[in-house]
């Protein structure tokens, strides 16, 4: 049974690892305007796994973010998915988390690219359209990520929040 619900969470930084587990700003690669932030990032990361957790079986989490510095070959997604790994998905998922649970679109550079790159990885790898979308990233970016999802023509009816 393929899911009919697609998380995207859209991801603004990269995490290196460390003993902190993302705690500690200094485990991770980000513009000087993000300073302050990481505990934001972490928290998107979380909440995509909760949301993952509510419908699992019926739900993909994916980690949107490509490769956006220079100090790394890792994506956002790649980080995003290694701090939830190391993190324990926060006690949140049963072991064992499967590729059908976690999924990564690794070329997003902005939230136009990771509803669309989102929606159309899930397609390559489900060879459908999900019937739901929920987006999870920053509270203010939300008219603008509802205004990706009618350009792009995803009934607003089906996207949460």
């Amino acid at each position: 049974m393929h899911p009919s619900h697609l998380i995207v969470v859209c991801c603004h930084g990269i995490w290196l690892g460390g003993p902190s587990k993302g705690a500690d700003e200094s485990e991770w690669l980000i513009a000087p305007f993000q300073r302050g932030e990481t505990g934001t990032f972490a928290r998107h990361a979380e909440e995509g796994v909760r949301r993952l957790a509510q419908s699992r079986g019926d739900s993909v989490l994916m980690f949107s973010g490509g490769p956006t510095r220079n100090e790394t070959e890792m994506s956002e997604a790649q980080s995003y998915a290694y701090l939830a790994a190391h993190n324990g998905y926060w006690g949140l998922l049963a072991a064992p988390v499967m590729d059908d649970d976690v999924v990564l679109e690794e070329r997003a550079l902005d939230s136009y690219h990771n509803v669309l790159l989102g929606l159309t990885r899930y397609h390559a790898r489900f060879g459908r359209w999900p019937a739901t979308l929920t987006l999870v990233g920053h509270a203010f970016k939300r008219p603008r990520l509802e205004a990706h999802c009618a350009a792009i023509g995803f009934p607003p009816g089906r996207v949460a929040f």
